[in-house]
């Protein structure tokens, strides 16, 4: 039988004799002619470049909270890069966090009066149920049997550009929700079935629906504001199919957590 023996090239012996990592090896990056500044295994449990073998610092001033696997909110502390797991390949990674700024005060205090009562016909009990990050802060929204709209609202000022409204919403005693602009915004609205997890009609510029954990949707629109100052509402409606600020005779509720309005057409 003849024997094949592989001798390997000059440089290869060279970088095994100097220690270099395995991804410098790599003929892909011979061929290009290119080699990578560092390579951080994060599926490794660690973050030591394992090139240069030199740590990376990473600072954010206070703890943060992000959706793990796509549906569950898991704690991350000050100083500590956050990690996802890649839906392709199942590995760890770094996540890159966005700078993005929520225009909506008191995002899960809806019975705070930054959330005006005034015309809403409605009550709200404050942290009557878990919300989506594991502690007890959704509120109920309940709509009091009166022939009217039953709402939330929020005054905001803004400018002539996008905008991406988002609200953590869950069935209570009621499956169908809205979300509406006031008309000084130009009345922009879409229904939510919060029993099936579906987008009903709508008349904002997109809307979108993304299922988490125990029945909880994250529920949102893009819309262009028409005015500068007007108010955006969250509605107890009557089916998925209902007009913008409909009225109705309900007594049912809704539980909600974490609105978030920010410029732009992406959901942070």
């Amino acid at each position: 039988r003849q024997r094949h023996l592989t001798i390997p090239c000059e440089m290869c012996i060279r970088d095994r004799m100097l220690g270099a990592p395995p991804i410098a090896r790599d003929p892909l990056y011979r061929a290009a002619g290119q080699m990578p500044a560092f390579d951080l295994r994060f599926d490794r449990g660690s973050i030591v470049d394992v090139i240069g073998g030199i740590t990376p610092t990473f600072t954010r001033p206070s703890s943060t909270k992000l959706v793990w696997n796509g549906s569950q909110f898991v704690s991350v502390a000050a100083d500590v890069p956050a990690l996802q797991v890649d839906p392709l390949t199942g590995r760890l990674g770094y996540l890159n966090e966005p700078s993005a700024t929520n225009l909506a005060l008191r995002s899960s205090e809806f019975d705070n009066a930054a959330w005006s009562s005034a015309g809403g016909f409605r009550t709200v009990t404050a942290n009557d149920a878990t919300s989506p990050d594991g502690a007890v802060t959704a509120d109920r929204l309940t709509a009091d049997g009166t022939s009217n709209p039953h709402f939330a609202s929020q005054s905001f000022t803004l400018t002539a550009q996008a905008y991406t409204f988002t609200v953590f919403a869950k069935a209570g005693t009621n499956s169908f929700f809205q979300v509406r602009t006031f008309s000084g915004f130009g009345g922009a609205h879409a229904n939510f079935d919060l029993a099936t997890g579906a987008v009903g009609t709508f008349s904002a510029t997109s809307s979108f629906i993304i299922p988490y954990a125990n029945g909880w949707y994250r529920c949102g629109m893009v819309f262009t504001p028409l005015a500068a100052t007007s108010g955006i509402g969250l509605y107890i409606v009557d089916s998925a199919s209902a007009s913008s600020g409909a009225a109705n005779s309900l007594a049912t509720s809704v539980l909600l957590w974490g609105a978030q309005l920010q410029t732009g057409t992406v959901a942070d």
